[in-house]
């Protein structure tokens, strides 16, 4: 909602470059963070290039441009949840939540997943209460079992209403199992990290 609401006091192509911009800058701060979690000082750029490289010529990324999809607000969630656990910052990890929440069928399998890990289970109080504050004005609004009612409609068509949703265009670990122009992508990026670190 606070989202949608930011961008609609902008005219609509302004919104759409805005929009953009902050996929555009949740790109590389997702590769930074990934890298950050998972290398040292010394491997970091040869990483992260490697990781933006390969993050830059995904077709979800280029659909996120084209037609505004949430692949990055995804992928930046996932990224701060991680870097929050490898590096033990909860902030992160709080913060990855609350990016989930906005794409529900992943915010309730990370706020599910986060509450099993005792060490970290009362992140999801702030991140809770957060998404609570913001989805205030709809709770308020008494639509809210229409729009749930919408939400769920739209969801049972997922795959049929948008080619870009059918199986042959989903992206990560399936191209490796269904032959797809993505595979060579995959080898090339794969081949680019062994050459960079060795």
């Amino acid at each position: 909602f606070s989202i949608s609401i930011a961008l609609g006091l902008l005219s609509f192509h302004a919104a759409i470059i805005v929009w953009k911009l902050i996929n555009v800058a949740l790109l590389v701060a997702a590769t930074h963070l990934t890298t950050s979690a998972f290398t040292d000082k010394r491997n970091y750029w040869p990483a992260f290039l490697a990781g933006l490289s390969y993050a830059c010529f995904m077709q979800s990324t280029a659909a996120t441009l084209d037609i505004g999809q949430t692949s990055i607000l995804v992928y930046f969630g996932l990224a701060s949840m991680i870097f929050g656990l490898m590096k033990d910052r909860p902030p992160f990890l709080i913060l990855g939540l609350i990016v989930l929440s906005l794409k529900p069928n992943f915010g309730i399998v990370a706020f599910a997943a986060t509450a099993a890990l005792s060490r970290y289970r009362w992140t999801i109080i702030p991140a809770g209460l957060v998404c609570v504050l913001g989805s205030l004005p709809l709770l308020l609004s008494g639509n809210i079992v229409e729009q749930l009612g919408s939400f769920l409609s739209n969801l049972a068509d997922y795959t049929g209403s948008v080619s870009a949703n059918g199986p042959g265009n989903l992206t990560g670990i399936i191209h490796l199992f269904m032959f797809h122009n993505s595979i060579v992508l995959t080898i090339v990026c794969a081949a680019m990290m062994a050459a960079l670190f060795y």
